[in-house]
């Protein structure tokens, strides 16, 4: 088991690297701050998955109230067969390799169309294929349903993410599912207001103008709502994550009776996935029918 995650993470680490070389040629052909923000990036994503080798092969420590991995693989996926789960895992890092690869691609073609959010829609989408295929194969070999696999899938994403940081699987979820991506989401509005500032700045019209108003008031109700979250979220982690999960069951009680994983999935994967894939596509609307005229 420790010898199958250690090939498996470095087979990733290794897949991350070309991030690193793409951005940092990038940047040395176009200095921007979206060349330099995706250069620190790609590094501190080297870092943390180098982190998590060095924790798997025991040179960094590991959480003492963190589970054992071995543990963490039999309960998302109720298959307790060693060698069915160190295919799993090799199936999971190759899915991660895939996406790095892809990642990649995405910041090279960037580059040279200088159109981030369509390959970052692009990219979100392969990387919900592969999430999907993976699961479905999971669920084949295990005789168990694809909406459980799935969940549990993305739970061991987040383990694995607190595994490489030394951070409990509570900490780390309510870091990525409340903070980052409610983050990345006003980004992503944000940038639509920035593109109606450049497209105003470049012609200035009535309908112009109008659009750059509405695209600041649709910024800001993204703005707002993240900063109301982060004051009902204004807690030591662990209890913001307790106080998370309760909400969660009730809202799935009360939304046609989805349950607590139903909340997940329809909140952090398919709600999530939806307003960001939205703001690309407006994005994507705005710089193709306006800017080029």
């Amino acid at each position: 088991m420790q010898s199958t995650l250690l090939f498996a993470v470095i087979g990733i680490l290794i897949s991350s690297l070309p991030l690193t070389i793409v951005a940092t040629k990038r940047m040395k052909a176009e200095l921007s701050l979206m060349a330099v923000s995706i250069l620190l990036l790609s590094i501190l994503y080297n870092i943390v998955w180098g982190m998590c080798a060095l924790r798997v092969n025991g040179v960094l420590p590991e959480r003492d109230d963190f589970l054992n991995v071995k543990v963490l693989m039999e309960v998302a996926t109720g298959i307790t067969d060693q060698t069915t789960i160190n295919f799993i895992i090799y199936l999971c890092a190759a899915g991660f390799s895939i996406i790095n690869v892809l990642v990649a691609l995405a910041v090279y073609k960037t580059g040279i169309d200088h159109h981030p959010w369509k390959w970052t829609g692009r990219t979100l989408a392969a990387a919900v294929l592969l999430l999907a295929i993976i699961s479905i194969a999971i669920s084949i070999m295990g005789g168990l349903s694809f909406y459980m696999v799935f969940f549990d899938l993305c739970c061991g994403i987040m383990a694995a993410g607190a595994y490489a940081l030394g951070l409990t699987y509570k900490e780390f979820c309510v870091i990525g599912n409340i903070y980052v991506q409610g983050l990345i989401l006003v980004l992503s509005a944000l940038s639509i207001f920035f593109t109606m500032v450049k497209n105003v700045r470049k012609k200035q019209s009535t309908l112009r103008i109008a659009m750059l108003i509405v695209s600041a008031v649709y910024a800001s109700l993204y703005v707002i709502g993240f900063v109301l979250i982060c004051r009902h979220y204004a807690m030591p982690l662990e209890e913001a994550f307790n106080l998370c999960v309760q909400e969660l069951k009730s809202f799935g009680q009360s939304f046609y009776g989805v349950g607590y994983i139903g909340a997940n999935i329809i909140i952090f994967v398919v709600g999530w996935i939806f307003l960001l894939i939205l703001n690309v596509l407006i994005n994507m609307f705005l710089n193709k029918q306006l800017i080029s005229k």
